[in-house]
């Protein structure tokens, strides 16, 4: 591996350590989990509507996510952004409450996920600078414009894997800005378009 591969998830570390200790806000809305998150994403039928309560499991995160190894440090605010929302997050189920934890194994280059149909995954970045991204969607084929993102769900073996893709890391870290804002978007069905700017998102269901 590359220095800089390992110092860019040497850095996307040290942030998860320090903001673990702070990132927990008391005022934290309390999300109630009833027949909608039933099922895993994982599942035939599984919707970004689920999200992110059906990568959770009790106190943890249940998934990974992945940036890949050779992009420019600017790819990790999308996933940062998305960790800010989601470490400390209060969610009720079955009667109990739950405090999400991310720990540091939850963050890893492509190249360090060795079986990608063993857990679930966010991924980060197009196909052809994500490996991991690149097991669902072809680089050959892939022709999105700039300006745009997709935010996309894949069964991936018995597991989910969440794609968060844009041509560049501008438009790749406005789909991570939607995710990170979930419940503003209200995300819904397999596939939603990110279109825009950082500062000006527009979101459709379905393909762009």
């Amino acid at each position: 591996m590359e220095k800089k591969s390992i110092l860019l998830i040497s850095v996307f570390v040290i942030v998860i350590l320090v903001l673990g200790f702070f990132v927990f806000r008391s005022d934290t809305k309390v999300v109630s989990v009833g027949k909608a998150y039933s099922s895993s994403v994982g599942n035939v039928g599984g919707d970004l509507s689920e999200y992110p309560i059906s990568f959770f499991n009790k106190n943890n995160f249940n998934a990974v996510m992945v940036v890949g190894d050779n992009l420019p440090s600017g790819y990790l605010l999308g996933p940062m952004d998305v960790f800010n929302t989601l470490h400390g997050k209060l969610y009720k189920k079955d009667g109990k409450t739950y405090v999400v934890k991310i720990g540091v194994g939850s963050t890893k280059l492509a190249s360090g996920i060795t079986n990608v149909a063993a857990q679930n995954l966010i991924a980060f970045g197009d196909p052809c600078g994500n490996a991991v991204v690149g097991k669902f969607i072809s680089c050959s084929d892939w022709s999105l414009g700039s300006g745009n993102a997709i935010i996309k769900l894949f069964k991936n073996g018995a597991n989910s894997a969440l794609v968060v893709a844009g041509s560049n890391m501008e438009d790749t870290n406005m789909g991570a800005k939607v995710l990170a804002n979930y419940e503003k978007y209200a995300l819904s069905g397999s596939e939603v378009c990110v279109s825009g700017t950082i500062n000006s998102i527009n979101v459709q269901k379905g393909g762009c």
